[in-house]
């Protein structure tokens, strides 16, 4: 994505916005709020045309800064290698998905290919690799929400990226992951027999793995506090899906 983004902001027309710190707020109030265009012209006395340009290149923007902070999620799984050998103390990672609401499309065959079954509804998905600070540590592409999350981390092969001294924490929708993985220090819960219940230790043990994975759903959480991230996506454009969901992990 970085590749893709160049453009020169100190070009061109003066600016409605007249500093740093008001385009600053004009994005960040964008993509917590999320508001329509018009909605967004009125608070900031603009018109619907003028907020929907700035909006696409305040976005870019965001993006260029945050990423010469360091602060965005690896997207590539040579760049979360690299992130994994600085931090040293690191005991465990979590890795799982989230989806998102997208609106229904108009074509049938994109419709069978996003509805997600789970959600009962049409999503498209993310993956995450996260740690015990909550740090979004890896973001895979945005992809159809009907996609299970096991061979989303197998198409990626996330899990060659993690040292074999570090654990790797996942949920019971990772099953089968240790046969196609080298990875052997794998944590998940056990999933319940059919017919059978869980012995009390093994029950134990899932609760003990869940409070491991809470750190996750923490994550997910502090992304959706941009109500782009949660709502339904009105957006039709497929890079800018991904990249606001990556401007939430990396804020």
């Amino acid at each position: 994505m970085k590749e893709e983004i160049k453009h020169n902001f100190t070009k061109g027309r003066k600016s409605i916005l007249q500093d740093i710190e008001e385009n600053l707020f004009f994005i960040l109030f964008y993509l917590k709020t999320y508001p329509t265009y018009d909605v967004l012209g009125v608070v900031f006395k603009m018109d619907r045309t003028t907020s929907c340009k700035l909006v696409k290149l305040l976005a870019e923007a965001l993006f260029l800064s945050l990423g010469s902070m360091n602060t965005l999620p690896a997207n590539e799984i040579s760049d979360l290698k690299r992130k994994l050998k600085k931090l040293k103390k690191l005991k465990y990672v979590i890795i799982d998905g989230t989806e998102r609401p997208i609106r229904r499309p108009t074509d049938k065959d994109l419709q069978k290919e996003f509805y997600s079954g789970k959600n009962k509804r049409h999503t498209i998905k993310n993956l995450i690799l996260t740690n015990k600070d909550k740090a979004i540590l890896f973001l895979s592409n945005t992809i159809s929400g009907k996609t299970h999350d096991f061979k989303v981390a197998e198409n990626v092969m996330i899990t060659s990226a993690i040292p074999k001294d570090l654990a790797c924490v996942l949920d019971s929708g990772f099953e089968g992951i240790e046969k196609t993985s080298k990875k052997t220090n794998i944590i998940k819960p056990k999933k319940k027999p059919k017919k059978r219940g869980l012995t009390a230790k093994q029950k134990a043990k899932n609760r003990r793995i869940s409070k491991k994975r809470i750190f996750v759903e923490n994550a997910f959480a502090g992304i959706k506090r941009f109500r782009i991230t949660s709502d339904v996506i009105r957006n039709f454009r497929k890079n800018f899906k991904h990249l606001v969901f990556v401007l939430a992990a990396g804020l």
